[in-house]
């Protein structure tokens, strides 16, 4: 599934094409950005630890000149 989103950095609104990559729902998701810099990857895990739910963020960013 691919969508737009906009991310907000200070006064600056910046579309992103991204892309669905994975939806285990409710334990785990992860988006593919694509920008004129390069892509980005977004992954959140959530798993049971000590009778609470841990919550786990993963980012990368794969500059284009890389």
């Amino acid at each position: 599934m691919k969508y737009k989103s906009v991310s907000k950095v200070g006064k600056k609104q910046l579309p992103v094409d991204t892309e669905l990559v994975s939806f285990h729902a409710p334990y785990s998701t992860t988006v593919k950005g694509y920008t004129k810099e390069g892509e980005n990857y977004s992954r959140y895990i959530l798993s049971e630890e000590d009778g609470g739910t841990l919550v786990t963020l993963e980012a990368a960013i794969i500059p284009k000149n890389y």
